[in-house]
């Protein structure tokens, strides 16, 4: 139905314009009620959904599959995950020429637990610490240099053993004569530790504070460590 005052369409069951809120069944110039086979649908009333909850279906979609690429890059997992972290600008990698722990949890038969397996940030290896005792992982530089930050992989990354081993949340970084304190995510893949400020170390000491606790397998695991240094020291 026509609006007699505006010209909008209507459909004939309304009492009042969905334009103009004039009366379309009284005066004059009402007119007939049209078929309901051939009725002009409403702009606001229908059968399909509107367009507002369309947009915001659109909205949501995308927001999650964001939010869920996000998760998966943070875990190094699908093809958006990242690549090895930058630490301040152009930093460099150091070499490591010992690495060693306070204790190695013992090797099963296919497998060992050593503090050097942090070298190769292999996923399907990683550095487990033995049960007990404050637990620490050390990395000797070849050379004195000017240490500006880390580059870690918390945990045990392997697919399967990520969620069965304690991971570490809270970690003492101790270089020659310094020591800073740092909070880890619980995320698999690498993750960037900057210094405050460049320290000059033979080496890296990193100390288990505190765990996020496994589901089966106690002591901190790391899969990888990287050192990194200011170009050209």
């Amino acid at each position: 139905m026509a609006c007699p005052e505006c010209g909008a369409p209507n459909a004939s069951s309304r009492e009042r314009c969905a334009r103009c809120r004039t009366d379309l069944h009284e005066g004059p110039d009402a007119g007939p009620e049209p078929d309901p086979d051939t009725s002009a649908r409403s702009p606001v009333e229908g059968d399909g959904p509107s367009l507002v909850l369309v947009v915001a279906t659109v909205v949501a979609v995308v927001a999650g599959l964001g939010v869920m690429a996000a998760i998966l890059t943070a875990q190094g997992i699908g093809p958006l995950a990242a690549e090895v972290p930058d630490v301040v600008g152009d930093a460099e990698t150091a070499t490591v020429v010992e690495a060693q722990a306070s204790s190695e949890r013992e090797p099963s038969e296919d497998r060992d637990y050593a503090a050097t397996n942090v070298l190769d940030a292999d996923p399907s290896a990683a550095w487990v610490a033995g049960e007990g005792g404050r637990a620490w992982i050390q990395l000797e530089l070849s050379e004195v240099e000017e240490v500006v930050g880390l580059v870690i992989w918390n945990g045990y990354q392997d697919d399967d053993r990520f969620a069965r081993h304690d991971r570490v949340s809270s970690l003492t970084i101790e270089t020659d004569d310094r020591r800073f304190k740092v909070d880890l995510l619980d995320t698999r893949g690498p993750m960037a530790v900057d210094l405050p400020e460049a320290v000059p170390a033979s080496r890296v000491r990193l100390v288990a504070d505190e765990v996020y606790s496994g589901d089966e397998v106690e002591g901190p695991a790391l899969s990888g460590v990287e050192v990194r240094t200011e170009p050209g020291t």
